[in-house]
């Protein structure tokens, strides 16, 4: 990839080279028209002395000398105005993430820290990002230059003819009548040419320049730096923030077992980690040795200088879980969701979020629990069979704490008629009696029943309805 990217830079420079042909050819045309300037400026004719002798003609050297001088100054101040103009109108600008923030973060690991890096312009590994003030004053100058460029374009061109006018007279030594006007002895249109030319020409030069081979002279030296960064990135991963925390599926979590490596990280003192990626590192490594109080707080810590990466609040929740802290865990995971847009992660988080939910001490546990299941039965592939599931154990809680509180009956009925109602979508969408949805239908209805021991018992509330019963039994071979 890289050797192709060199051949197509290297053509882009070759081609380059026509342009600059062109210039200097520019350049010959305008110094040998200089030269036949002065030239005729400078070859006097002397009258003879002798009125039978005819009239000579001498080179006034003094004269040549300050014609060449005026026209060089002439067209190089022009060509220098065209210059600037040509670099100001072509500056090529940086590629930036849009700052919205409604860009997808990228896939991968550390995703939500790479996505606020690239909108800031910085690498993650450094803290600098590209100045682009040329950029800004090169907008703000190039529609003030154009705007007055287009009002006053015959105030521009009086001027222009002004100073053609004065460099003429001077060359010529002779005073300028006021208000000024056109003297045919003075070669102001020469002068007044010279000047279009080299406004016109070092325009043109300097913006295909600036455009071209100052565009692939950033290019190759931000890919220098973006290289360089890599490795020392890929160098930094590899010693602390690939020292993450795993953590098996929720139903089952437990905490990674400590590597070799993460006593060494843990002595690393907390002060010297700067960037949220050493942190989050570091502190996985704390929670494998079994430190979950000061990961919690080094995630949290992290959390601050990146607030916006779901990532981090995916460890803390995890972290929290291992303290059973399910209520804090499923909070984590419900901040993590609004930074999430991928659809199928987002559908794996609701659904570990839902889970943790239910073992949150009631009203709040269920209470999220239902909030979470219905916000994935919103999403496409999030309605299936263990969505529905999900949604009828945490109305089975609701049902089972009304009726331990002695809730009204109408809103009893309601949740036991909404409960059924997501057991039926289970029948439904799984209609194998032997389907995994099923077994763990039954085994959450009634874990004593065909020897399903589960400490899951959601919607044993319903056992003795015999509603449930039919709706949950049906295909019984």
């Amino acid at each position: 990839m890289d050797a192709k990217a060199n051949s197509q830079s290297q053509t882009r420079r070759d081609e380059l080279k026509s342009v600059e042909r062109l210039a200097r050819y520019a350049c010959l045309i305008i110094f040998v028209l200089i030269i036949l300037f002065g030239l005729s400026q400078s070859i006097v004719s002397v009258p003879a002395i002798e009125p039978t002798k005819a009239a000579t003609t001498i080179l006034d050297w003094v004269l040549l000398l300050k014609s060449l001088v005026l026209s060089f100054a002439i067209v190089f101040a022009a060509a220098a105005i065209g210059c600037l103009l040509g670099f100001l109108f072509g500056i090529p600008k940086s590629l930036q993430i849009s700052r919205s923030g409604n860009n997808p973060p990228p896939a991968g690991e550390h995703a939500g820290q790479n996505a606020v890096s690239a909108q800031n312009g910085t690498s993650k590994f450094g803290g600098f990002a590209n100045n682009t003030s040329l950029e800004e004053i090169s907008d703000w100058l190039t529609k003030i230059i154009i705007g007055l460029g287009l009002v006053q374009f015959e105030t521009f061109l009086t001027k222009l003819n002004s100073i053609s006018i004065y460099t003429a007279a001077f060359l010529a030594s002779k005073e300028i009548p006021q208000p000024i006007t056109f003297d045919a002895k003075l070669s102001s249109p020469y002068f007044f040419a010279l000047i279009i030319v080299g406004l016109i020409s070092g325009c043109i030069f300097a913006y295909l320049e600036t455009r071209t081979r100052l565009k692939l002279l950033f290019v190759g030296t931000e890919q220098q730096v973006n290289d360089h960064t890599r490795e020392l990135e890929n160098s930094r991963d590899t010693n602390v923030a690939e020292l993450d925390l795993t953590v098996s599926k929720p139903d089952a979590l437990k905490a990674t077992p400590a590597r070799a490596e993460d006593t060494a990280v843990t002595n690393i003192p907390w002060s010297e980690l700067k960037t949220p990626a050493e942190i989050v590192g570091w502190a996985a490594a704390q929670a494998r040795t079994g430190n979950l109080p000061l990961a919690e707080d080094a995630l949290r810590d992290a959390l601050k200088k990146s607030p916006t990466d779901p990532d981090i609040y995916l460890k803390i929740a995890d972290v929290k879980q291992l303290r059973q802290d399910y209520d804090g865990a499923v909070k984590m995971r419900i901040q993590a969701s609004r930074y999430i847009t991928d659809e199928d992660k987002r559908i794996d988080l609701l659904r570990r979020s839902i889970y943790a939910a239910l073992f949150v001490a009631p009203p709040h546990g269920f209470d999220q629990a239902i909030s979470l299941s219905e916000e994935l039965l919103e999403l496409p592939r999030g309605r299936n069979a263990l969505s529905y599931l999900w949604l009828a154990c945490g109305l089975g809680q609701k049902f089972g704490h009304l009726q331990a509180n002695r809730a009204p009956a109408s809103e009893i009925n309601s949740v036991r008629e909404k409960a059924l109602a997501a057991v039926r979508k289970v029948v439904e969408l799984a209609p194998n009696y032997d389907s995994s949805e099923r077994m763990l239908l039954r085994a959450v209805f009634d874990p004593q029943d065909e020897g399903n021991i589960a400490s899951d018992n959601d919607l044993e509330v319903f056992k003795n309805d015999a509603d449930f019963r039919t709706v949950i039994y049906q295909g019984k071979p």
